[in-house]
């Protein structure tokens, strides 16, 4: 299917058009040509932290306006307010 996908991408065609000459239902192939496309990365980023480095205290800012400030850093409490989004 990734190769008919291809195809299609090559052909100028609508997605309808290129199903209809290919014998194909529009929406098995619209599911292909969606696993086809690059998946995005979330919107989280990996950190390592440094010990040493490591600051004494993290806020955290959600999207409705509140702010969470933790003063000793753990991971484990970090990862559970993460989680409340």
């Amino acid at each position: 299917m990734l190769n008919l996908v291809s195809e299609w991408r090559g052909s100028g065609l609508s997605q309808q058009q290129f199903c209809k000459q290919q014998h194909l239902t529009l929406g098995k192939f619209s599911y292909w040509v969606a696993q086809s496309k690059p998946k995005e990365d979330s919107s989280f980023v990996a950190l390592k932290a440094d010990p040493v480095k490591a600051p004494e205290s993290l806020e955290i800012y959600y999207p409705n306006g509140v702010v969470v400030k933790v003063s000793r850093i753990d991971l484990t409490v970090i990862s559970s307010l993460i989680g409340l989004v």
